[in-house]
């Protein structure tokens, strides 16, 4: 592991620090890696998890991208800030930006009914959601590539890739040469692959709309006031509950395994040293000799902070390479506002 910092890094962080609608930006992880090959000359941000909801359904749960049971949050003003942030530094310098699936959450939706396919209940969502709908879900905004996630794929037939703008977006997304793979997760999770669409069915319709929003322990986060506060190694662990499975499959797709490559749709055997996901809505950087695991996080459910609060999670991931051409790796919580509840109701 190298230090040193990148100007693609410094830019990137500077918006960051200058974002009005975020309380506080903490670094949640960051390492810097001599073995993983990435271009020097460009940046990618990965944006996790959203889970949006068109209005009505959100309201019949208790958290969604625009609440919790504590009342509403504001991230959808973060987000539009956070993405014309990042056209500013896209029309300077190269950056790349890559949504980790579950943009839209199916699955919920279909638990509801009130949509007859997901073309519909997609174009509903996006239009309860209008900046996720102006930069995220429209390439021509900010040249976002996507990855599908299991929320995004339900039994019955409904799958993002039915709604004809989304109809070759991937599993998994090879870059850097292939050093560094781009999926969801849940093709790593044991977990869910063993769920069936019955009994996730029967999970939504016991749990969903009762369950609240959960909080995520992403300590030793350090907040940030200014580009030389980051430290040059943080927050990096050594387990998570993917690894052993995301290394038996970093394995398998370098030796080009026809199964392995069938199911993340990858067109040839990558080097993969590098997983990034999201999926598990808890934000880690994890390193073992064989793999690095760069879990996103999300922007769903709550995180815990070093200063013991509890908070909305807003997070994203950044790799762009030093001046020595190692690739650099960093983690972000970003803290939205909260509106006070009103009384009697949910706000979105």
């Amino acid at each position: 592991m190298v230090g040193g910092s990148t100007n693609h890094h410094d830019a990137i962080l500077e918006a960051l620090l200058g974002l009005s609608n975020a309380e506080s930006v903490y670094l949640v992880a960051r390492g810097v890696f001599g073995s993983v090959s990435f271009p020097r000359d460009r940046a990618a941000v990965f944006v996790p998890d959203l889970h949006l909801m068109s209005a009505a359904t959100a309201r019949l749960y208790r958290f969604s991208f625009h609440h919790d049971q504590d009342g509403p949050i504001l991230r959808e003003p973060l987000m539009a800030e956070l993405c014309r942030a990042l056209a500013e530094i896209r029309a300077a310098r190269t950056l790349d930006v890559y949504q980790l699936g579950d943009m839209v959450d199916l699955w919920r939706e279909a638990r509801i009914g009130r949509l007859p396919d997901a073309t519909a209940t997609t174009e509903a969502i996006l239009l309860d959601n209008p900046a996720t709908r102006e930069w995220l879900a429209t390439p021509m905004k900010l040249g976002v590539e996507m990855v599908i996630g299991n929320h995004e794929r339900v039994g019955g037939g409904w799958s993002l890739t039915q709604v004809p703008q989304y109809r070759d977006v991937k599993v998994a997304l090879a870059l850097g040469g292939g050093d560094v793979v781009v999926t969801h997760g849940d093709v790593l999770d044991d977990v869910q692959d063993v769920l069936s669409d019955r009994v996730n069915k029967f999970l939504a319709r016991t749990y969903g709309q009762r369950m609240r929003a959960l909080s995520r322990d992403v300590r030793p986060a350090l907040r940030l006031r200014r580009p030389a506060d980051v430290p040059a190694r943080h927050g990096i662990r050594g387990g998570h509950e993917l690894l052993e499975r995301a290394t038996a499959w970093a394995q398998e797709l370098r030796r080009g395994d026809p199964r392995a490559l069938r199911t993340t749709q990858l067109d040839a055997a990558p080097s993969v040293s590098v997983f990034v996901i999201g999926h598990t809505h808890r934000a880690r950087l994890v390193v073992s000799d064989q793999l690095i695991l760069m879990d996103c996080g999300a922007w769903s459910d709550l995180c815990r902070l070093e200063d013991r609060r509890i908070v909305p999670a807003c997070q994203l991931g950044v790799i762009a390479c030093n001046a020595q051409g190692a690739a650099d790796l960093r983690i972000y919580q970003l803290t939205p506002y909260r509106r006070p509840k009103r009384r009697g109701r949910t706000v979105q």
